[in-house]
């Protein structure tokens, strides 16, 4: 063999002229040390914690915990586009809705409740009608 001093290099093997030396910085233009890459920056300012008054009240929360309280306030008030925020946090984090079907219920005038009932009457009777009629269409009749 040969002393190595012609030797080609290859893959993963640089020709010993653009090899480091003993005692040679490796990247000598890298990330400083001590220096915080994205994902620990994020994850300080999500931890970061806050005080508020609520109901009267002094309460700490972290900053996640802020926004997910704000985007929560906002799909409420009817802001169709933080509501869908919201269903892309629960589908990435996997958090699970309430196991008892439910929903919200959108009022725009004022009822007594004997117009309220009148009308989910009305709505429901509407319903077993159209489905009645939708299964007899099904089979044929």
């Amino acid at each position: 063999m040969s002393d190595g001093s012609d030797d080609p290099g290859g893959y993963g093997k640089p020709p010993k002229q653009h090899r480091f030396g003993q005692g040679q910085p490796r990247n000598r233009r890298g990330r400083p040390p001590g220096s915080k890459n994205t994902k620990t920056i994020v994850h300080e300012i999500a931890h970061e914690r806050h005080v508020v008054q609520e109901d009267g009240q002094t309460r700490s929360y972290t900053t996640a915990q802020l926004l997910l309280k704000t985007l929560s306030r906002k799909a409420m008030k009817g802001d169709v586009g933080t509501s869908k925020l919201l269903d892309k946090y629960r589908a990435v984090y996997q958090l699970e809705q309430g196991k008892t079907p439910g929903g919200f219920l959108v009022v725009f005038d004022v009822m007594a409740i004997e117009q309220w009932e009148l009308h989910m009457k009305a709505l429901n009777t509407r319903r077993e009608f159209e489905a009645r009629h939708d299964t007899m269409r099904a089979s044929g009749l």
